[in-house]
């Protein structure tokens, strides 16, 4: 599945964009809030592609958070490679795991 949706969302994914997963969460740094919109419905509309193609069984539901602000790029200490952090990253992390499947965070918490 992972392979099918990553390569459905190529398109919408610009060059300069910052992917990385964690566990089963895909983590994204992008210019602009713009960007990361459209990143984030192309997921939703890949993973829905997706699914319709899988019994009702094997389906899974999936969670969206978008939080747009400054991060800072960093060196991480322990594995030695380049991440992203800052309040704002925390915050999505926060935000995702109260999202209810289905829905992304940008419909509950949109002010």
């Amino acid at each position: 599945m992972i392979a099918k949706v990553s390569a459905a969302v190529a398109a919408d994914t610009p060059e300069n964009s910052y992917l990385n997963t964690w566990g089963d969460a895909i983590f994204a740094v992008m210019e602009s809030a713009t960007q990361l919109a459209q990143f984030a419905l192309s997921l939703k509309d890949a993973v829905s592609t997706y699914q319709q193609m899988t019994d009702q069984e094997t389906r899974i539901g999936i969670r969206i958070a978008l939080h747009a602000g400054p991060v800072f790029h960093m060196r991480d200490h322990f594995t030695g490679k380049m991440n992203y952090y800052g309040h704002h990253v925390n915050r999505t992390a926060r935000l995702e795991p109260v999202t209810e499947g289905g829905r992304d965070a940008g419909q509950r918490y949109a002010t």
